[in-house]
């Protein structure tokens, strides 16, 4: 497993091999203040040279951009040594901003990006950066607990789309519905408009097992 930080941005995550699914899983660590980082971010936005008409927001961008090329360094160490293995990238909350640059910028690099998860994840773009990555990763899902604020900052109202597809849990965690490709399903957590809660992303319930290394 390789240790993946940068201090001055506090972003912390790690790479390693999954034996029992041949997956090189990229996983960012959550934030410990939800409403620390969403008041210290702001909501501007910049130009996201993939694509044309693509926008993301600054602060996630850069907060990605601290730790990319040690992120590269260890995959392609791992790509290396497992020739045969997909990748897959997983984070929460301000990790689950980091999981779509890294997913994305992955993918156009080794493209062997199997799958994204992220959970309570903010949005990171515009409509077109959404589709663009909409369009590059096959396999992506976005876990929202019931009412969870985070996944509604940045505000639709100020140009931020989310890739699609959410998956919202109810308050126990115990259902959930897959909602539409839209990435804004009405139907599902922005239904709660503006009832959303802070408790609520500090509660995913993820399993874990000991045969990553």
């Amino acid at each position: 497993m390789v240790i993946i930080n940068n201090n001055e941005t506090d972003i912390h995550g790690y790479v390693g091999y999954h034996k029992g699914i041949n997956r090189i899983v990229v996983a960012w660590r959550g934030t410990i203040d939800a409403r620390n980082w969403i008041e210290d971010f702001g909501f501007k936005k910049i130009p996201y040279i993939r694509c044309r008409s693509c926008e993301v927001h600054a602060g996630f961008f850069a907060s990605w951009e601290s730790v990319a090329n040690q992120t590269d360094k260890a995959v392609n160490g791992l790509l290396t040594k497992y020739p045969s293995a997909q990748i897959a990238v997983t984070g929460q909350s301000l990790g689950g901003a980091l999981s779509t640059f890294a997913a994305i910028e992955l993918q156009l690099k080794f493209n062997k990006v199997a799958e994204l998860y992220n959970y309570g994840s903010p949005r990171v773009g515009n409509e077109h950066t959404a589709a663009f990555i909409n369009l590059k990763l096959p396999t992506r899902f976005r876990v929202v607990h019931n009412r969870d604020i985070v996944p509604h900052v940045p505000f639709e109202a100020m140009g931020f789309t989310h890739v699609s597809y959410e998956v919202l849990y109810d308050e126990e965690m115990k259902s959930y519905k897959v909602c539409n490709e839209s990435g804004e399903d009405p139907s599902c957590s922005n239904r709660f408009d503006p009832d959303y809660s802070f408790p609520d992303h500090d509660i995913y319930w993820i399993a874990m097992d000991d045969s990553v290394c």
